[in-house]
């Protein structure tokens, strides 16, 4: 009977009843070396997916290591950031303590003197400080060779106010008695000048005392006012509240309408004196 072409699963179309033995077997080895062909291409294939999925695996790996490294620069960058903020704004601000009372260290005071003489650099500022968290914002300024009349012969010492974002808050204009306190580092002769100042808000211009202390004792050497190359000024503020101001203008008026009342009434009593003198001479006429 004749089979006809009959496809094997290697596509090879076979007519089965024209082959003899021989042909046959040829065929069959054919196949085998096909299908052993096959076979080492699948294992090397494997290898190939298996070497793949390795290197995949590793570069995965290598991958989350830097992901994880890149979260931690990250991580530290932000940090440095946070720092560096922080420090400018620390620089910017000046690290605002906030007191009533600051104490002004001035280092390299000798250099800071040579500096000012011929004007290069005529004043010192402190730090700004505040006198409560969401208070005044002000620094002082020292002129180590002396401010307008009292140059090279007085130290002169300003208190400066600064915008804040609280000055919509606080009550104008700012009222205090001031205290600077030169510091005798080797005794107890303290320098020390109050006075009371008033600063409308916006202002540019200090108040503070233009003849502070004698330049001549300041720049000598070995005064006691500067030790190991440091002066340090203490400045205390003490706050004049508007309560303590409204009694003040309370008792100006109250006195001032007292006088007003003693004029009023002394000018009565000529009054009357003018006019019993009119009627006795009236009488005796």
């Amino acid at each position: 009977t004749e089979l006809g072409q009959q496809p094997n699963v290697l596509g090879i179309q076979i007519q089965v009843d024209s082959l003899g033995q021989d042909s046959f077997a040829e065929i069959i080895q054919h196949l085998v070396q096909r299908l052993e062909t096959v076979e080492n291409t699948n294992k090397d294939l494997d290898n190939r997916l298996s070497q793949t999925i390795v290197m995949v695996n590793e570069r995965n790996h290598v991958i989350d290591c830097l992901r994880s490294e890149v979260s931690l620069l990250k991580s530290a960058l932000e940090h440095v950031q946070q720092q560096q903020d922080i420090q400018s704004f620390n620089d910017q601000n000046r690290l605002i303590p906030v007191t009533n009372e600051f104490r002004w260290h001035i280092s390299d005071i000798f250099q800071r003197i040579y500096d000012a003489q011929p004007e290069r650099q005529p004043f010192v500022d402190s730090h700004y400080f505040q006198t409560s968290i969401n208070g005044y914002k002000m620094f002082v300024r020292v002129y180590l060779n002396g401010n307008d009349s009292a140059r090279q012969q007085y130290m002169s010492i300003f208190l400066k106010l600064c915008p804040n974002q609280f000055d919509s808050e606080l009550q104008w204009p700012f009222c205090a008695d001031i205290t600077f306190c030169l510091i005798d580092q080797l005794g107890q002769n303290h320098i020390t000048q109050i006075f009371r100042c008033s600063i409308p808000r916006g202002t540019s211009m200090g108040k503070g005392i233009r003849k502070f202390y004698q330049l001549n004792i300041i720049h000598r050497e070995n005064n006691p006012y500067v030790h190991n190359d440091t002066m340090k000024i203490h400045i205390r503020v003490q706050n004049v509240t508007f309560d303590a101001l409204s009694h003040i203008h309370q008792a100006i008026r109250s006195m001032e309408k007292r006088v007003q009342q003693d004029d009023e009434q002394q000018h009565s009593l000529v009054l009357n004196e003018v006019d019993d003198d009119g009627i006795d001479n009236l009488i005796s006429a």
